[in-house]
């Protein structure tokens, strides 16, 4: 098993907005298991700000899921779901 660790904030960032690009990431405990899964411990508290931060919008998918995105993506994102 991969050995969990603490990143430091721009490279936690770093691989939050990349999660967020390549898959569906509906909640932030999605978000924290893809990053444990990733090797990288974090906490809710820690993720919410990073989320508000990074200025991930939740949107849904084109089944109705919810997910977030990066903000340059959000727009598009939206508009193609409907």
């Amino acid at each position: 098993m991969q050995e969990l660790r603490q990143l430091p904030k721009p490279e936690r960032q770093r691989l939050i907005a990349s999660v967020v690009a390549r898959r569906r990431v509906g909640s932030q405990h999605e978000l924290q298991g893809a990053l444990r899964s990733a090797g990288c411990e974090v906490t809710q508290a820690t993720i919410s700000r990073d989320i508000r931060e990074l200025g991930l919008e939740k949107t849904r998918d084109v089944l109705g899921r919810p997910r977030y995105v990066l903000p340059e993506r959000g727009a598009g994102a939206t508009r193609a779901t409907r």
